[in-house]
């Protein structure tokens, strides 16, 4: 059983900061969240989570609330089980075959485990951003953004997917860098470009 201590102290020392953090610590300060486009801020509670690959243990009953508006770091050794949490976030780790989780994760409060909710809304509501970019590498720029309307059957006519095209590149800040080059392969952007996409 992998011991998930490590996290759970990474996640204390957040919390309750040591003396010698203490020292050097500034007070918190609210992160500065652009008004326009920015749909409604929700919070996260993880309860007691525990995951699993087949009978390995990886997570052990981690607990942490993340506030609306707030940014929130998990720092720990490799193997103690942060990208594990984060994928139990948005549902990704019922993905792999052998994965299991226990406890609760709360999206304002709503279960995003519950029977009733729709595996897709869980992803829609709480995104990630991967270490590598992913964008599809063979599909445009302009493809790659209206991808997520495909993905969840939302039906768009041209020029509604053009204002969406136009307002999430904005949005990301690429719009200037990729106006003219929407027809080419997200592939072939630079890796902070493709993150952005």
């Amino acid at each position: 059983m992998t011991n998930s201590a490590p996290l759970r102290e990474s996640l204390r020392r957040l919390v309750e900061p040591d003396e010698a953090s203490a020292v050097t610590e500034t007070a918190p300060r609210q992160a500065s969240i652009p008004t326009a486009d920015v749909r409604q801020l929700s919070s996260i509670d993880a309860r007691s989570v525990s995951a699993w690959f087949g009978s390995h243990k990886v997570l052990d009953r981690v607990s942490l609330v993340m506030p609306a508006g707030e940014v929130t770091a998990l720092i720990g050794p490799s193997g103690c089980g942060k990208s594990t949490f984060l994928r139990i976030l948005n549902r990704m780790h019922e993905l792999i075959p052998s994965a299991s989780m226990a406890g609760e994760v709360l999206l304002d409060g709503d279960d995003i485990y519950d029977r009733d909710r729709k595996l897709t809304d869980a992803r829609k509501d709480i995104g990630m951003v991967f270490q590598k970019p992913n964008p599809f590498p063979a599909m445009s720029i302009y493809d790659n953004v209206i991808a997520g309307l495909k993905l969840t059957g939302r039906r768009a006519g041209r020029d509604e997917k053009d204002e969406i095209v136009q307002r999430s590149l904005t949005s990301a800040g690429l719009w200037k860098e990729v106006r003219d080059r929407l027809r080419q392969p997200g592939g072939g952007l630079s890796g902070g470009q493709q993150q952005r996409l």
